[in-house]
C-alpha cells in the first residue's frame, strides 16, 4: 500500500501529538512528585541538633540548637513554637519581670542571618494563653540557630505544604543545664 503525501503528513501530525502528549504527561506527573516529595529533617544542624529530628525530644536551657530543613521544590513550611501559658501563681513574678518565667522562653541568632526562615512576631504570653511564635520557610535549605531559655515544655507544630491543621507536631523538654557547663 503506497501512501500519498497528505497520509503521510497526517500520520506524522497524529505520532508528533501522540508523544507531545506522553511528554506533557511525563513533565506533569514529574513536577506532581516534586511538589508532593517529603520535607526532611536532618539529624543535626549547622548549629547543633536539629528540633526538628524525630530523635531530638529535649535540650538543655541555653543549648544551642537547630531548626533545619529541606523543603523540596514548590514546597512550603511553617512551624510553630508554643508554650503553655505560666501556672497563676507566677504570673506576678511575670508582670513585675522578675524570676525564671519572666523573659521570653526562647531566642534566635540573627547573625549570622537565618537562611531561608521567617520569623513572625512573637506573641507574648497573656492570661490562659502561652507565648507563640511561627517561622516560615520556603523550597530549599532552612537553617536556624535557635536556644530555649525557659524550663519545661515546648510544643513544635509542623505544618507542610500548606497545611491547615499540623501534619505532625512533637513536645521538647527543656531540661536545666547540667552543673558545670
Amino acid at each position: 500500500m503506497a501512501w500519498t503525501l497528505m497520509e503521510c503528513l497526517e500520520a506524522g501530525g497524529y505520532l508528533v501529538a501522540i508523544v507531545g502528549g506522553i511528554a506533557g504527561a511525563f513533565v506533569f506527573i514529574s513536577n506532581w512528585l516534586k511538589r508532593y516529595a517529603p520535607v526532611r529533617y536532618p539529624q543535626m544542624g549547622e548549629a547543633g541538633r536539629n528540633i526538628l529530628s524525630r530523635e531530638t525530644d529535649s535540650v538543655f536551657r541555653q543549648e544551642r540548637v537547630s531548626l533545619s530543613a529541606e523543603v523540596p521544590d514548590q514546597g512550603t513550611l511553617l512551624v510553630v513554637l508554643s508554650t503553655e501559658p505560666v501556672p497563676e501563681a507566677r504570673r506576678a513574678d511575670v508582670a513585675a519581670g522578675v524570676g525564671p518565667d519572666s523573659g521570653p522562653p526562647w531566642g534566635y541568632s540573627v547573625a549570622p542571618a537565618p537562611l531561608n526562615w521567617r520569623g513572625r512576631r512573637f506573641e507574648k504570653e497573656v492570661g490562659s494563653t502561652g507565648a507563640r511564635q511561627r517561622f516560615a520557610a520556603r523550597s530549599g535549605p532552612a537553617e536556624l540557630e535557635l536556644f530555649f531559655d525557659r524550663i519545661g515544655e515546648v510544643v513544635v507544630s509542623v505544618y507542610e505544604r500548606g497545611d491547615e491543621v499540623p501534619t505532625w507536631s512533637k513536645t521538647i523538654q527543656v531540661l536545666p543545664r547540667p552543673a558545670g557547663s
